[in-house]
């Protein structure tokens, strides 16, 4: 291949890595979160950097988290409550 398409390619990666940095620092502000501190930036940097492996773990991860957030009576884990996101049980009382 050329060098212009491997140019194309290298610079379509790095604006959806930055797209996908803005979009986690983004939920860390609006969460109240401190997003300018080290630990979040990090986050977002390897969020930013490994986002085709974050879709594929989403799309593996999918009918798990589909099955355990369904209610007992359609086979989901019985007496866990959800916070509304998916994989994050809220804590038992």
């Amino acid at each position: 291949m050329s060098r212009r398409v491997w140019l194309v390619g290298l610079c379509l990666y790095a604006i959806v890595g930055a797209a996908d940095a803005a979009i986690f620092l983004r939920e860390q502000a609006r969460a109240g979160e401190d997003w300018w501190a080290p630990d979040n930036l990090a986050v977002a940097f390897s969020a930013g950097l490994f986002w085709p492996v974050d879709l594929v773990a989403q799309s593996a991860a999918r009918p798990l988290i589909q099955a355990t957030s369904s209610s007992p009576r359609e086979g989901g884990v019985q007496g866990q409550r959800h916070s509304g996101r998916p994989g994050f049980p809220l804590p038992r009382e």
